[in-house]
């Protein structure tokens, strides 16, 4: 009798884990990492948001949203709502972290117009007949520089291709019973990228434009969407909170001017007692993110005038703290 209740235990357990976000220590949150077990998608707006099979991101499908705007996207509606309390009260130590890439939008196709807004392929074609009011050109004559071609009668405007911004900002609403908690816009710095293109973004829950009296809300719904008009694939989703978390904080100045050639001390806050932590720089991220130096205080020469931005990332030496980041600008003279 005990085996089979202990049976039936386990597989009701089992049951709710399937259609439960995942919670783990710390009071972390795992919205999604590759199946719908735990959410129902849906538009929001005019969007759409799906599995997408060909974009992966750690060998798992990622979500592919379609937006076109901020107003426009997708939502993940959880099966089970989760009790949101715990990372309301403590929002400077819960950050939302997601990895994301965009796809940039398909270019509009060039040529003239056709009455009804239809395009002429293949470039404009001067038609023949009759010579247009006003006289014509002197047989050999050119046309003389700068001169604008003239509407022909029948026929549109010229349309210009013009190259579409690709989206460069995700934006993230949590939805709870007690009013709605938005990200604001989140940067997509490609410098940052790490394989195929994918961004880890993060944002402390402080930093959310939210109600004031969250006390027992209750997380019901996501929000994703864009910018601009495009696709954004998100390959993992989560809330994550720590009672000690990183401290990636370069003291000083977040803007400072240097000269070229001249060693500069860069310094970085400690980490709460107990953490071992490890400091990686990077002291110009237009080259892509990388480690250029190691540890608490570091020293560097700029070779060339310029502007420069330097990375510290703070990572946990035991693997178990989220990796945090802090940035400084340097202007070199």
């Amino acid at each position: 009798m005990l085996l089979k209740r202990l049976v039936v235990l386990c597989t009701i357990a089992g049951l709710l884990y399937l259609v439960s976000p995942v919670l783990v220590a710390d009071e972390s949150l795992h919205i999604f990492n590759g199946t719908t077990d735990a959410v129902v998608l849906g538009a929001w707006g005019s969007g759409e948001v799906k599995l997408e099979e060909v974009q992966t991101f750690a060998g798992h499908p990622s979500l592919a949203v379609t937006t076109k705007g901020y107003h426009e996207g997708g939502r993940l509606d959880l099966k089970q709502p989760v009790d949101f309390t715990a990372f309301v009260a403590d929002p400077i130590q819960t950050q939302l972290v997601i990895v994301v890439k965009a796809k940039r939008p398909e270019q509009a196709y060039g040529g003239y117009g056709m009455p009804g807004g239809g395009l002429m392929p293949g470039g404009p074609v001067m038609p023949g007949g009759p010579p247009r009011p006003g006289g014509v050109m002197p047989p050999g004559a050119a046309m003389p520089p700068g001169a604008a071609m003239p509407p022909v009668r029948g026929m549109g405007t010229a349309v210009v291709s013009q190259p579409l911004q690709p989206i460069d900002r995700v934006r993230v609403v949590l939805v709870t019973d007690k009013g709605q908690l938005s990200s604001g816009g989140l940067l997509l710095d490609p410098n940052l990228a790490f394989e195929n293109d994918w961004l880890q973004l993060r944002a402390v829950l402080a930093d959310f434009a939210r109600p004031e009296d969250l006390q027992g809300a209750t997380l019901q719904r996501v929000v994703i969407t864009g910018n601009r008009e495009g696709t954004v694939y998100v390959g993992d989703l989560k809330i994550v909170q720590e009672d000690t978390p990183l401290v990636a904080d370069i003291e000083g100045t977040p803007i400072r001017t240097v000269s070229a050639g001249q060693p500069v001390q860069f310094s970085a806050k400690p980490q709460h007692e107990g953490v071992k932590a490890s400091y990686q720089w990077d002291f110009d991220n237009l080259d892509g993110l990388s480690t250029d130096a190691y540890g608490e205080q570091v020293s560097y020469q700029f070779p060339e005038p310029g502007y420069y931005v330097v990375t510290l990332r703070v990572t946990d030496m035991n693997g178990l703290l989220q990796p945090r980041m802090d940035t400084v600008k340097v202007k070199v003279e």
